[in-house]
């Protein structure tokens, strides 16, 4: 173990010790809490070591992500953006990687698919969605050409606000965990009182009882501590990732599947709620894709195309948009059935958007296209908030469960209390 590790180790074990004193716990109980406490050591050290790992990850990301685009901005052409993003990376596995990326493409290893196989060896390990996005941007460009400062400016300003959310995120999320170990702390204390509410001399039953729920609440705070560190632990490139494919299509069939009827309807509230989160992530993204397709494809074309990549929890409904697009190819009921299920204003304004211009023409709907673009940039970044919210919503209930079991801690303490004193009482 490095040093940092071997005083944070001796730290814990050393104001474990001093609690187990504090409590008056004896030397038997003290040694199981610091069994206890040495136990959890390696998952706190590893949960350390991830957070400073995705944290790295996600530094790196962004500068690999602003490089490429600014690079590729002055080109167009995939092989000098990783040359010249491969010159102002630090020396590591992502330096390595470009490289590997850079002799795929430059000696053409790879007969098919030359630019999807020099991508998929740095998004093995570092793949995100705005990554992949991005690289498929890449090559659609590369391939096909066509008008792309303005798509790519998008990608930037996307990339810029991401970055800078996730910074904001990790402040706030941060300040909570401290807020959380502070309250640990806090209740620490305040519990401690209760042992000196009990007069010394108490044996029997009623000190067994004080120790046991000393012990059990000081594991309580351990598991806390583990938890709250487990949180912060946050693999920042990958938040934006649902559940896997196979569960999330099996949500979205049972949810076609539920009938209006009262039987069915809180089931089908409780997996539409579930599944709307990851449809207000998945959409924007899906809608860029199309967007860029627009400009080699009409609007059924580009649905069409994008259904490969699609993000699972849209494909069942882009598959039967493409099947509507068959009876009804220039009708707007498509575009209105599309994740109607879901009720959301945004995608059925953007819905209706796509629908004239496929009436339009992609030349003759830029300016449709413009407005597009930027709703869809409205709707990720309300995506990426509600994303932030309901992480700090679950670190705000962990700041609040110190309070409530040092609450339960100290109403027992009292009790024990009030018997031992109506006991002296009496005698």
């Amino acid at each position: 173990m490095k040093k940092k590790e071997i005083k944070y180790v001796t730290g814990l074990l050393v104001i474990m010790l001093a609690i187990c004193l504090l409590y008056h716990l004896g030397w038997l109980l003290t040694v199981v809490m610091l069994a206890v406490t040495a136990f959890s050591m390696p998952f706190l050290l590893r949960f350390r070591a991830e957070r400073r790992e995705h944290l790295v990850r996600f530094e790196q990301c962004g500068q690999y992500l602003e490089q490429m685009m600014y690079s590729f901005q002055m080109n167009g052409k995939i092989l000098l953006a990783l040359t010249e993003t491969e010159k102002v990376m630090e020396e590591g596995e992502w330096k390595d990687r470009i490289h590997k990326a850079c002799d795929i493409v430059s000696l053409s290893l790879s007969e098919k698919n030359v630019y999807e196989d020099a991508f998929a060896v740095i998004e093995e390990k570092y793949g995100n969605s705005r990554m992949e996005n991005l690289h498929r941007f890449f090559i659609q460009v590369e391939l096909n050409g066509g008008e792309y400062r303005r798509y790519l400016q998008l990608f930037m300003e996307d990339c810029s606000h991401w970055i800078e959310r996730i910074g904001l995120l990790r402040k706030e999320v941060m300040q909570m965990y401290w807020k959380v170990v502070a309250a640990l702390g806090i209740a620490v204390g305040m519990c401690a009182i209760g042992d000196y509410l009990l007069p010394f001399q108490s044996q029997g039953m009623i000190a067994a009882a004080g120790k046991a729920v000393s012990v059990l609440f000081l594991l309580v705070v351990i598991a806390v501590y583990l938890i709250v560190n487990k949180r912060v632990a946050i693999d920042w490139l990958h938040r934006d990732q649902s559940k896997g494919d196979k569960t999330t299509e099996e949500y979205v069939h049972r949810l076609e599947e539920y009938s209006h009827e009262k039987g069915h309807r809180i089931g089908r509230r409780i997996l539409l709620r579930t599944l709307e989160q990851s449809v207000k992530a998945a959409f924007p993204q899906w809608l860029m894709q199309v967007a860029l397709l627009l400009q080699k494809n009409n609007v059924q074309v580009s649905i069409m195309q994008t259904l490969p990549a699609a993000a699972a929890v849209m494909r069942p409904d882009i598959e039967k948009m493409v099947k509507a697009f068959e009876f009804c190819p220039e009708g707007i009921l498509p575009y209105e059935q599309f994740l109607s299920q879901y009720e959301d204003k945004s995608i059925r304004q953007s819905m209706k958007t796509l629908y004239s211009i496929s009436e339009l023409g992609f030349k003759e709907g830029q300016q449709q296209i413009e407005l597009l673009l930027e709703r869809n940039q409205k709707m990720a970044d309300q995506a990426d908030k509600m994303k932030n919210e309901n992480t700090l919503a679950g670190m705000v209930a962990l700041y609040l469960l110190p309070m409530l079991i040092g609450a339960v801690k100290l109403l027992f303490d009292m009790t024990l209390f009030l018997f031992v004193f109506f006991q002296n009482i009496a005698m």
